[in-house]
């Protein structure tokens, strides 16, 4: 019915009948019997001249090609392409038709070869289309890409077994590849019905075929044939350019095509074609010496560029030519032949302007950005243009081939094949040698020196600031960009000749920085090729951004080039302070240079930094050992920066996000993780132990303050570390030490006590203990004391905290029905539990060794700090808590403290000397009252007095719960009683002041409670 509608022949009927008919295809609803009169339909309205009902056909081609319904036979498959090359090539299509039946016709072709593949049992993989490279891409990208690329093709790609015989589908498709090969030459097919088809687009299907399923011609003896004999033959002809070409066969378009075809099959078929590759690629070479447009040249050395960068490509041909004796050499031939298209272009009278239009697209290379000319620009622009294209893919492809070399290299040398390449490190040390002698024309120290010397002042003076005054000709600048380019083609194979490198590069950085540097300005047509898109830089600006470009490049290194990098820039370092401690202000200089591309390099890769910071540390610890202030000192602000920009790294984050709470073995585990974080650190106490330079040692305090402040909560296995250098500090003699070393303590106890792990949180507290007691500055010892009673409000609010804890998970294990037993089995694991008891008690144990501390402010603010903790947080502590307290704290420092009174000096001290008057000396007045050290100490005993009176007055009937309460209350008593009479007259009217704030507040309580107790 669909195709009685189809055959009325009307627009609307025929457009409803086939998308009815592609419904019924589409679902597998049509008979197979009845293929031949679909496609008789179809035929007839591709024959209609309405635009949709054209591609309404094409769409039903398409769908019927994709369906069970496929033509299978000679005969049907014949009919359906026809249909698409028809419209196609039909003068009355419109061009949206024509690129429609382009793609289907493409699509048909696709599934007829997909076809043979499955039929003739073939690999089902498919060869990717290796198109050229993008220019703006990077030769040694594209080499490294082309290998891992390729490598697995190579290596499984043995000489595969050739068979003749074909199925009735491989028959069909080499039909189809024989009519292909005849349109593409001109003729007429001999099996599609089409009497004509362009040749460009023949080309671009046997360019996609020969690409994309090489299989077919590298098993199928047929097709093989095909390609030899007919295949070739036409692209034979198509390349000779000893004849003039008429019509479509000159245009460049299908110029672009033949060589493409040729290359795939030098790239994919060589191996089993190899008389005929021999022969393309001497053409191609031929091609490059003679007289021919710049275009034409251009796409050949675009073919040759691309087997070039391509390792396998390139290691196939020669071992398949140059390495056989019968052959053509055929690599030397085409290093030749780049060669000589560079110095020919270099011979010619606009050599000047061409290279620096070479150093122009290679600035855009650098900076991933597609070179392209200028709009307005003239026809003697656009030839200078066209031949620096020509000389960058030459030389694109001499470093490819330079690259390659490198490369297999690399890969030969896992094998044990090629341990004698490394001999090659001599000749390109002279390249570059040679390279970087026509860079910059700097005079030395030991010439500036000897002409400082010279008599004549005046005339030397004025010799001086000649030399001083540099500047950069047109082959200076284009020397330092050649230099660039080859570092980053050649990073990952320089090594050691990195050092040549740096030498060059650290002088243009002195001559960047240099008020008396210059560069020589070019004619305006050249300045134009070679200048920015903004117009507005000049060469300097252009330099020092490829200079910092070089270094940020090294993110995309390997981690070996990187690591040569980095020794490179040690050794150029080295090389300078190896020998006096006066350096010149150019040795300063490069050393400056060094330590600022290392600090670089390091910040572009803080992603893989593991196995590149002992190199940096080690560089660091150096120039921080070194005789000269200037480079200490230089060493240690990069060291700041370099630290802090690896705790402060996502990477870091990473490795030390581990849980805080770790057993005591954990401290000392040599896993990754721990090994890491204390190789950042580690420089920092190797600084202050080992360096005996107070500078160092206090540089090496401030990177770690600063660590603290900015990324102290990242850190978890450094800690044991950290805190044993602060503790070290105490014993310093250095005030300023002694000074740093305390601010790390406080950010660590005002900021910090929450992200230490449990473990260290006692050592914690000893640390802020010994700042307590050491005797440098009072300050200091006053202020950790009060940073004692920040750590026990930390403490305090875990005890609370661990109690409702504790409360909530009895609560609901006994909700549950869970015994007393169980729920104790069911306890938090140890390891995760913070002893705020202890932590507690070491807080009370460094106020009392501070409590009889020879200072009195000092023993004073401990004692005061103590008595108002209990007073404070009293009501917080449990029973066994307060026994400890009392008995071991408490009382022990009430005693200690009367006996240390009893047995200080009774001498009158003299006050601070202020000066002489009349020859005598000035001292500073103390008052009567404290004038002696006993007069002190009874100070501090009406303190701890105060404090005891205190904690009676607020806690009373709770003490008295106590087990040992009626013990302590009796000594409390015969203390108080001997102080009424035998103590000092202010210690007596503390002692009654005790008893009397005692007696006021719980008198009627005592009575009660106790009746026995009496005076």
């Amino acid at each position: 019915m669909f195709l009685m509608a189809c055959s009325v022949k009307s627009v609307k009927l025929s457009v409803i009948g086939l998308s009815c008919l592609q419904k019924l295809i589409s679902h597998d609803a049509a008979a197979s019997s009845a293929l031949k009169e679909i496609l008789a339909t179809l035929k007839d309205h591709a024959e209609m001249t309405d635009e949709i009902v054209q591609l309404k056909t094409l769409q039903t081609m398409l769908i019927l090609f994709q369906s069970h319904l496929h033509p299978e036979s000679e005969e049907s498959m014949s009919q359906a392409l026809g249909i698409c090359l028809y419209l196609l090539e039909s003068s009355r299509s419109s061009d949206s038709v024509r690129n429609t039946a382009a793609a289907t016709f493409r699509q048909a072709v696709a599934l007829v070869f997909d076809n043979v593949i499955r039929a003739e049992s073939l690999p089902s993989g498919k060869a990717s289309s290796a198109r050229l490279s993008s220019r703006a891409t990077s030769v040694a990208d594209n080499v490294t890409h082309s290998f891992s690329r390729t490598l697995s093709l190579a290596s499984n790609s043995g000489e595969p077994t050739m068979r003749e015989n074909l199925s009735d589908v491989g028959k069909l498709g080499l039909r189809l590849l024989e009519d292909l090969t005849a349109l593409a030459a001109g003729g007429s097919a001999t099996w599609l019905r089409v009497r004509s088809l362009h040749r460009t687009f023949a080309l671009d299907i046997l360019e996609f075929v020969l690409s994309t399923y090489v299989a077919i011609f590298r098993v199928l003896l047929s097709y093989q044939q095909v390609l030899r004999h007919q295949i070739c033959s036409l692209l034979m002809t198509s390349l000779r350019t000893n004849v003039e070409l008429e019509g479509e066969a000159g245009e460049p378009s299908f110029r672009r095509l033949v060589l493409r075809l040729v290359s795939h099959v030098i790239r994919l078929y060589s191996s089993s074609l190899v008389t005929e590759s021999e022969v393309f690629l001497n053409m191609l070479v031929k091609v490059t010496r003679q007289d021919l447009p710049l275009w034409h040249q251009i796409l050949v050395l675009e073919i040759l560029r691309g087997f070039c960068v391509e390792a396998c490509t390139l290691r196939l041909l020669f071992q398949t030519f140059d390495m056989n004796p019968v052959n053509t050499n055929v690599v030397e031939n085409i290093v030749r032949a780049l060669a000589l298209v560079v110095a020919t272009i270099q011979a010619s009278d606009s050599s000047e302007e061409t290279l620096a239009a070479v150093a122009g697209m290679f600035s855009s290379k650098a900076k991933g950005i597609e070179w392209s000319m200028d709009n307005d620009a003239s026809n003697a622009a656009v030839l200078v243009a066209s031949e620096a294209h020509t000389i960058t893919l030459a030389l694109e492809g001499l470093l490819g081939v330079v690259f390659t070399i490198a490369t297999l290299t690399d890969e030969a040398l896992d094998v044990g094949e090629a341990c004698g390449v490394l001999r090659a490190i001599e000749p390109l040390n002279s390249f570059l040698a040679s390279l970087c002698k026509f860079t910059i024309n700097n005079p030395n120290e030991g010439e500036k020196k000897s002409m400082l010397q010279s008599p004549g002042s005046k005339k030397s003076e004025t010799s001086m600031d000649q030399r001083d005054s540099i500047i950069l000709t047109p082959k200076n600048v284009q020397a330092l960009r050649t230099l660039f380019n080859v570092a980053h083609r050649l990073h990952n194979v320089l090594g050691p000749s990195w050092v040549l490198v740096l030498e060059t590069l650290s002088a243009l950085d002195r001559a960047i920085h240099s008020p008396h540097a210059s560069t020589q300005e070019v004619s305006a047509s050249v300045s134009r090729l070679t200048r920015d898109t903004s117009g507005q830089y000049s060469d300097f600006h252009i330099l020092s951004s490829l200079n910092s470009q070089l270094f940020e490049s090294s993110a995309l290194m390997n981690i070996a080039a990187v690591k040569s990098l980095l020794s490179a820039l040690h050794q150029l370092s080295s090389q300078h302070i190896s020998g006096s401690s006066q350096l010149s202000g150019q040795q300063i200089l490069s050393i400056s240079f060094s330590v600022e591309r290392t600090a670089s390099i390091l910040v572009n890769n803080l992603h893989r930094v593991e196995p590149i910071w002992d190199q940096i540390a080690a560089h660091h610890l150096e120039l921080a050992s070194c005789s000269n202030p200037q480079l200490r000192s230089m060493a240690l602000d990069s060291l700041d920066q370099s630290i802090c920009s690896v705790v402060g790294s996502e990477k870091f984050h990473g490795i030390s996000s581990a849980p805080h709470q770790f057993q005591e073995s954990q401290m000392v585990n040599e896993s990754e993780t721990v090994s890491f974080e204390y190789a950042v650190l580690s420089p920092l106490m190797i600084l202050y132990s080992s360096n005996k330079n107070v500078d160092v040692q206090m540089g090496a305090l401030k990177i770690l303050l600063h660590v603290l402040e900015r990324h102290g909560e990242t850190l978890s296995y450094s800690w044991p570390s950290i805190l044993h250098m602060l503790r070290v500090v105490t014993d310093a003699s250095e005030k300023d030490l002694i000074s740093l070393g305390f601010q790390s303590i406080r950010v660590i106890m005002n900021e910090g006590l929450a992200t230490i792990p449990v473990q260290c949180l006692d050592e914690c507290i000893l640390v802020t203990g010994a700042y307590g007691t050491q005797k440098t500055e009072i300050n200091i010892s006053l202020t950790a004391v009060g940073l004692l009673w920040t750590a026990t409000d930390f403490v305090v609010k875990g005890l609370i905290s661990k109690s409702v804890e504790q409360a909530n998970h009895m609560n609901e294990e006994a909700q549950s029905g869970a015994t007393v037993k169980e729920i104790n089995i069911k306890q938090v694991s140890p390891k995760q539990v913070v002893d705020y008891s202890k932590l507690f008690f070491s807080v009370f144990s460094v106020l009392q060794k501070l409590g009889s501390d020879d200072r009195p402010e000092v023993r004073n603010s401990a004692v005061r700090t103590l008595f108002q903790t209990l007073s404070t947080h009293g009501q917080k502590l449990s029973k066994s808590m307060w026994e400890d307290c009392l008995w071991l704290y408490v009382f022990p420092m009430l005693e200690h403290v009367s006996h240390l009174a009893s047995t200080s000096s009774r001498d009158e001290w003299q006050g601070k000397e202020l000066g002489t008057r009349a020859g005598k000396a000035v001292h500073m007045l103390i008052h009567h009252s404290r004038n002696t050290a006993q007069k002190q100490w009874d100070e501090t005993i009406v303190l701890v007095l105060g404090g005891i009176a205190r904690l009676l007055r607020s806690f009373f009937p709770f003490l008295q719960q106590l087990s040992k309460f009626s013990s302590g209350w009796v000594l409390l008593l015969d203390f108080i009683k001997n102080s009424i009479l035998n103590g000092s007259k202010e210690v007596a009217l503390a002692a009654i002041n005790c008893l009397q704030t005692f007696v006021g507040a719980n008198c009627p309580k005592v009575l009660s409670c106790t009746p026995t107790i009496s005076l």
